[in-house]
């Protein structure tokens, strides 16, 4: 069966039309990229805080655009420019966006999906009538805005009342908001909460909760310092195990494990220097730095599809920004990503990073956001195609047994392709067949519903305007609910076939996997196998290989203005084993990609570097580009608190860096082209204000 691709987005349609897991009226969260004027043809009004007689109006960055009445809200990205078009993300309920996705109203647009997994409570969308007017100098919520350093960790899992997170003397703590994004707990107005996770015993309401809503945002609850530092007080004083308190604060669910991303990152990022550190100024673990946490949604974060992370991603930075000083000096770190996507920096998530990096910029005395490279290099998730006149190219997916989450693989054309001399066809292990046509969406059964998979072509793709995508969805291999329809693990054949006169390149990405909590199956990433025996780390691709290991990157870090950090080994220098590889052609405005390295890695025999577990006096071992990009932050906020120059671009920054902690590439090994495209500029090391034990 066939039907029309909606708007121009396949991942959009596999979440308005398959049976996804949540309610039927769950909440999509998604970017739209439009004018002001476009977006009031569509019935939305804007609601402003620049009223007369508000005192300080928010940056316009952050004004949001609601209608109440169609439970529909938005909030722009980025600088207003009257007359242009903007990128926004929007909250609708999942009838009301397919419905506005049916008459054809948006079919202007580009849309990115977000979300397509959770329902927040009704008066989510509407506290944002209620958001407070600001007094001058003064950020959401209690207190003024921070000045002087600031990080900012936008992750999941993360202990707030870890010892590495208070001051030296250990009774109070360094953060000074905890912003936890899960919109199954939102506080409202008044000290209420409600829909409180597995962890807090029930739903319901729930009086004098110490969390506060997240104004303006209308989702989750934030806790301030002096929350924290009651409740820290019950560990300090009352002598309360961390774990009791948590359960309390109905926060137990996120940091139930003894190692959590979250955690490790932000240690490594501003915890204070854990023993057999490298001795020396350390500015970021000092008292002086503030920080300000994002938990990310657990459903964000169990997303295999990946675009769960952009709009929350994007509201953590407006949230940031909002509580920030102009004076201040500010490290984001954002140690996530994704695998599949056009790899070109044109993606709406990349392009709204790329506009509030520009204006924070602007605003600050200094800025820098800091992404992980990713850890792709030999996952086998990358491929590349040449398909001759007349000739048909295949490619296999393997799809792995028991896996419990859904699967995405993605074809990408370039620019002027041929697209109606393309035949597209996949063939499933069972031998069912589903061939691609140009702006439709095929699927394997009768209904969307009664499918296990689909296969969508868009001419002109919303992640990249100008290129063709083909996306293969694919439902669970191993169904977690009694009688849910499952896809077959096995090779998933693409068959190419170019019927033109032309050849045809092109590009293919498996979407990265992660596991879902609770299960009692790991995730299972699907990959291309590859006939070719694996080759030593220094040897490059070659053309008759269809699997490549350059381009695997973090597909969200191909913007301009964030810092991109691979992972080295911090005994030998050498890439770590699965930093990913630059492609041979950098997207517009990169110079290098990643642009430096850092040990995700003490050495060849000992994988990772220790930092703090979930609870104090406890260190784990975690490995990673993650690891790699969270000290590059902690290295970034040192640099910027020597006084370095208001205001550096990122060329000084890692020129800097590397002066100060490392060694340029050109200086040390590798040699080989393909390992420079894993190092970038070079590599920094254990030094004062490195943590690396």
């Amino acid at each position: 069966m066939h039907r029309p691709l909606l708007a121009r987005d396949p991942y959009l349609q596999w979440a308005l039309e398959m049976p996804l897991p949540g309610p039927a009226e769950a909440q999509l969260d998604l970017l739209i990229e439009a004018t002001e004027r476009e977006l009031q043809k569509l019935g939305l009004a804007p609601l402003r805080f620049d009223a007369p007689g508000t005192p300080a109006p928010l940056p316009s960055a952050l004004q949001p655009v609601l209608n109440p009445a169609a439970g529909v809200a938005t909030r722009r990205y980025g600088p207003d420019r009257p007359g242009e078009r903007s990128i926004h993300g929007v909250t609708a309920p999942r009838s009301r966006l397919a419905a506005l996705l049916a008459a054809g109203r948006l079919s202007r647009f580009a849309l990115e999906q977000a979300s397509a997994r959770w329902a927040p409570p009704e008066e989510g969308v509407a506290a944002l009538q209620g958001s407070a007017r600001l007094a001058p100098g003064t950020a959401r919520g209690e207190g003024p805005r921070l000045r002087g350093r600031v990080m900012v960790v936008i992750d999941d899992g993360l202990a707030f009342l870890h010892s590495h997170f208070r001051t030296a003397a250990g009774d109070r703590t360094r953060i000074a908001w905890l912003w936890d994004q899960n919109p199954q707990c939102t506080a409202l107005p008044g000290g209420i909460a409600r829909a409180l996770d597995a962890a807090g015993g029930g739903a319901g309401p729930h009086a004098a909760s110490p969390w506060a809503p997240a104004e303006g945002f209308g989702y989750g609850r934030v806790l301030d310092a002096a929350a924290i530092d009651r409740a820290l007080a019950r560990v300090t004083v009352d002598g309360e195990d961390e774990t009791q308190v948590y359960a309390a604060l109905h926060y137990a669910d996120r940091v139930r494990h003894a190692l959590t991303h979250g955690t490790h990152v932000a240690d490594l990022c501003c915890g204070h220097r854990p023993p057999g550190a490298a001795a020396g100024p350390d500015a970021a673990g000092d008292d002086d730095t503030r920080i300000i946490l994002v938990q990310l949604p657990p459903r964000t974060v169990a997303d295999t599809s990946g675009g769960g992370l952009a709009k929350h991603a994007l509201d953590a930075l407006a949230y940031a920004l909002d509580h920030i000083a102009d004076d201040a000096s500010v490290v984001v770190n954002l140690s996530y990503g994704a695998t599949a996507g056009p790899h070109d920096g044109q993606t709406l998530f990349e392009r709204a990073l790329d506009g509030m990096c520009a204006s924070a910029r602007e605003r600050l005395r200094h800025f820098a956001l800091v992404l992980p490279a990713g850890n792709q290099f030999e996952a086998g998730g990358h491929a590349a195609l040449h398909v001759a006149p007349g000739a048909t190219a295949s490619l296999a997916l393997q799809v792995r047994v028991e896996d419990p989450t859904e699967s995405f693989c993605e074809l990408w054309f370039e620019a002027g392709t041929a697209l109606r001399d393309l035949r597209i066809e996949v063939q499933a292990p069972d031998g069912t067949r589903l061939r691609a046509r140009l702006g439709r969406v095929a699927y394997d059964a009768a209904t969307p519903r009664a499918s296990m998979c689909s296969l969508s072509w868009a001419a002109d793709a919303a992640a990249s305007p100008g290129r063709a995508m083909a996306l293969l969805a694919l439902l669970p291999s191993r169904s977690l609910e009694p009688g849910r329809k499952t896809a077959p693990a096995g090779p998933w054949t693409f068959s190419i076939t170019n019927d033109g006169a032309e050849a045809v390149d092109l590009q293919a990405w498996v979407q990265r996997d992660e596991a879902i909590g609770h299960s009692p199956f790991p995730a299972r990433q699907a990959l291309f196998p590859s006939a070719r025996p694996r080759p030593p780390q220094a040897v490059d691709d070659v053309p008759a290989d269809a699997v490549k290991r350059r381009a695997t990157g973090n597909s969200i870090a191909n913007g301009v203005l964030p810092i991109v950090a691979g992972a080295c080994v911090a005994l030998s220098a050498r890439p770590s084993t699965y930093t990913s590889a630059a492609a041979t052609g950098l997207a517009p405005g990169r110079a290098r990609w990643p642009d430096l390295c850092a040990p995700g890695d003490l050495s060849e025999s000992m994988p990772g570097i220790a930092a703090a577990s979930t609870r104090s006096g406890l260190t784990v071992r975690m490995n990673g580009s993650s690891v790699a990009a969270a000290q590059v932050s902690r290295a970034v906020m040192n640099l910027f608190a020597d006084g370095t120059a208001r205001r550096p671009d990122n060329a000084a920054i890692v020129h800097a860096l590397i002066q100060r902690h490392g060694e340029f590439a050109h200086a040390g090994h590798p040699r080989s082209a393909i390992s420079r495209a894993r190092v970038g500029a070079g590599w920094i090391f254990s030094r004062p204000g490195q943590v690396v034990p």
